[in-house]
């Protein structure tokens, strides 16, 4: 419809006042076919004050509307239709936001405002120079000792490099251990794979470390 009133858009509404689903299970071609139905009744019913419901599945003779009269019609309106499932959603889009004259001068002048504000902070934005403190700078690897150029970020208990005589060592000369509040309150050993990259954590514990 061209440039609808909105009264038009009111009425149009009311003929989508049907039953909406997204129940686990629901068929699409199902659920679209009842809506077009519903939508096609009310139409007959309310707006030209006329009986459909025989017409559904039959003619009838003292109906006037014919079968085919009747799907002509609900053809518009599966045509038309919303998406089968509705998606829980309170109001399935589109809908209408009705306004009295004096509001909807004031929403006008305040999206205005809030245009001119978005634009000060697309800007802000643009001419930001951010960097993510998160990002890797560098990656260095860890081989029975850690490197002295290497800056160490520890959180947490200290951490302590032992020998094969103090603890486990699987592989190399020293392993990494840290401990922690495990599940059996268990120190964590983290051993390093010479030469050869990382290996993940043995042991229980709240850490997760690789080395």
């Amino acid at each position: 419809m061209p440039d609808p009133t909105r009264d038009q858009l009111i009425a149009s509404g009311f003929n989508r006042c049907n039953v909406t689903t997204s129940e686990g299970g629901s068929i699409n071609e199902e659920w679209i076919h009842r809506y077009a139905v519903d939508r096609t009744s009310t139409a007959v019913e309310v707006w030209m004050g006329l009986t459909a419901g025989c017409a559904v599945c039959h003619d009838h003779k003292f109906d006037p509307l014919s079968m085919k009269d009747y799907y002509s019609l609900y053809a518009f309106f599966h045509s038309a239709a919303d998406p089968a499932m509705d998606g829980n959603k309170i109001d399935t889009p589109p809908i209408l936001k009705l306004t009295s004259p004096e509001d909807r001068d004031r929403i006008k002048a305040l999206d205005a405002q809030l245009a001119t504000v978005d634009e000060k902070i697309r800007k802000a934005i643009a001419d930001f120079d951010y960097a993510d403190p998160a990002q890797v700078v560098e990656t260095i690897w860890f081989e029975d000792d850690f490197q002295p150029k290497g800056k160490q970020h520890v959180t947490g208990r200290p951490k302590k490099l032992i020998t094969k005589a103090e603890g486990p060592v699987f592989s190399g000369k020293q392993a990494l251990t840290r401990s922690g509040e495990g599940i059996a309150g268990l120190p964590l050993w983290i051993y390093p794979k010479h030469r050869t990259g990382y290996q993940p954590l043995v042991g229980l514990g709240r850490y997760q470390i690789f080395v």
